[in-house]
C-alpha cells in the first residue's frame, strides 16, 4: 500500500490592503489610513476558507490649520434708547425755549444755541447708556453731531436766535364780549377792562376768564367797581403795578377797590410761563 504523501499546511496570513489617500488640490499623498477587516470568499487564492484582509477607510486628510473665530457684530443702540433719548432732548430744549420766551429765564442772544446744545447733551447721555450696554452710538451719534452743528450755526448768527412776541391789545366794550374771555398765547400786549360798559354798582358778578401762555400781559382794571383777580399760575409771575412779584406759582386771590359798593368784576386768570401785571386805571 502506497504511503500517502502528507503536504504540510502552510500558514497563511490575512491579506492586508491599504489605500493611500490624497487630499483634493495636493500633489503629495496623504497619510495612510488604518485598515479595517473585510471578509473574502474561499477560492483559488484562498483555499482555507474565509480570511480577513484590511482596507483603508475612505476618509480625507484633515488640515492642521486652526479656524479663525468669527468676530461678533456690535449692534446699534436700539429703537427704544433712540426714541427715549430723542424725546428727552426735545422736551429739554422745548422747555428752555418756552421759559426764555416767557421771560421766566433769560438766555440772552444765544437762546437757540443753548437750546440746541442742551438737546445734544441729552443725546450724549443716550450714547453713554448705549456704550455701557456694549452697543454702538448708531443713529444717536448722527443726531448728536447734527444738533451740535445747528447749535453752532445759531451761535454764529445770533440775530436768527431771537423770538419776538406778537404785539396785541384787547379793549372789550360790552359785558358779553368780556364774559367770552381771552385765550392768549405768545403775545406781548394789554387787556384793558376800563372800557367796559359797567353801571356801578353792579347787580351781579361779572366773570372774565383769561388763559395766558408764554406771554407778557398787562391787565388794566377799572377803578369804579370792586375787582377780584383769581389767579392760578404755573411757572408764571403775577405783579401789581410793576412792583415786586407777588405770585409765581399756585393759586391766589387779590382784591381791588374794596371800598366800592355793588357786585364784583371777577378776573379768572390761568397763567403758564407768562408775566402778568395788574394795573389800576380809569
Amino acid at each position: 500500500m502506497a504511503a500517502r504523501r502528507h503536504t504540510p499546511r502552510q500558514a497563511t496570513r490575512p491579506a492586508l490592503t491599504a489605500r493611500v489617500l490624497t487630499a483634493p488640490g495636493l500633489t503629495e499623498p496623504g497619510l495612510t489610513e488604518p485598515a479595517e477587516p473585510v471578509i473574502t470568499e474561499p477560492g483559488a487564492g484562498n483555499p482555507l476558507g474565509p480570511r480577513q484582509s484590511r482596507r483603508a477607510l475612505p476618509t480625507g486628510r484633515r488640515s492642521n490649520r486652526p479656524e479663525r473665530p468669527e468676530r461678533p457684530r456690535r449692534q446699534g443702540p436700539g429703537a427704544a434708547i433712540v426714541a427715549v433719548s430723542a424725546g428727552a432732548a426735545l422736551l429739554a430744549g422745548g422747555t428752555l425755549k418756552l421759559l426764555d420766551a416767557g421771560n421766566v429765564i433769560h438766555l440772552g442772544d444765544a437762546a437757540n444755541a443753548v437750546v440746541w446744545a442742551t438737546g445734544a447733551g441729552v443725546l450724549g447721555l443716550g450714547i453713554l447708556v448705549a456704550g455701557l450696554r456694549g452697543r454702538t452710538s448708531g443713529l444717536l451719534g448722527f443726531l448728536a453731531i447734527a444738533t451740535l452743528v445747528i447749535g453752532g450755526i445759531f451761535n454764529i448768527a445770533p440775530n436768527a436766535d431771537h423770538f419776538r412776541l406778537q404785539n396785541a391789545q384787547w379793549n372789550p366794550v360790552s359785558i358779553d364780549d368780556a364774559r367770552k374771555g381771552f385765550d392768549i398765547t405768545g403775545v406781548n400786549g394789554t387787556v384793558d377792562l376800563t372800557k367796559l360798559n359797567l353801571s356801578a354798582p353792579l347787580s351781579s358778578d361779572v366773570v372774565v376768564p383769561m388763559d395766558v401762555t408764554a406771554s407778557n400781559i398787562k391787565l388794566v382794571i377799572p377803578a369804579t367797581v370792586p375787582v377780584e383777580v383769581q389767579a392760578d399760575m404755573t411757572f408764571a409771575n403775577l405783579k401789581q403795578d410793576g412792583s415786586a412779584v407777588t405770585q409765581s406759582n399756585g393759586g391766589t386771590r387779590d382784591s381791588f377797590n374794596t371800598d366800592k359798593p355793588g357786585a364784583k368784576l371777577v378776573v379768572r386768570l390761568n397763567g403758564t410761563l407768562s408775566n402778568v401785571t395788574v394795573q389800576e386805571g380809569n
